[in-house]
């Protein structure tokens, strides 16, 4: 073998070995790259995850906090509208009161009424409101309960004072304001 020819079988075998190296080191960079590119996309969907997980906790508390302040806002109105129509009811009801309290009907009741709340054996004294002392000296008269004007705006009816610390009361003022409370009392 010449040299030539030497020269050129060893040039082949540098080629060769050159080209099998350059071939496994492409091979390995690809590889690398591969399970870098694999890490790095299961560490991208980790991150994505998490943040998709957190706007998902964040979403769902804001939409509580708006349905409570919506609930909230709606039960103020109902409650509100509900005031509304219980003041409304109670005003015709205090008319109504008002326009009974000038009838005879109502003189018999509120005699019948005195009698049967008095207490026996109690001098008691019955407190009206200023419009019903025109009735005073029928009431005195058919009751045996002295009648006084009461200070306090009773709307109709009466109170008994038995003793200093006992009250009957059956005045129209204090009824109407049971009756209202137990309106308002009702759950929204």
């Amino acid at each position: 073998m010449n040299v030539d020819e030497k020269i050129k079988q060893f040039s082949d075998v540098v080629i060769r070995e050159a080209t099998l190296h350059r071939d496994e080191t492409l091979k390995a960079a690809a590889e690398e790259f591969e399970r870098r590119r694999d890490e790095y996309a299961r560490t991208a969907k980790r991150k994505y995850d998490r943040w998709l997980e957190e706007e998902r906790a964040r979403i769902t508390r804001e939409q509580r906090r708006r349905v409570v302040a919506a609930r909230s806002d709606m039960k103020r109105a109902l409650i509100a509208k509900r005031n509304e129509q219980v003041e409304a009811v109670f005003a015709d009801a205090l008319e109504l009161i008002r326009r009974f309290t000038g009838t005879d009907e109502y003189a018999d009741k509120l005699v019948e009424h005195i009698r049967a709340a008095r207490p026996e054996g109690y001098a008691a004294a019955a407190y009206l409101a200023s419009g019903d002392m025109r009735h005073k000296a029928r009431i005195e008269r058919e009751t045996g309960v002295k009648a006084e004007r009461s200070d306090e705006d009773l709307i109709g009816g009466f109170k008994i004072r038995v003793s200093a610390s006992r009250v009957i009361d059956r005045s129209f003022r204090t009824a109407l304001e049971e009756r209202k409370i137990g309106f308002n009392r009702i759950k929204i």
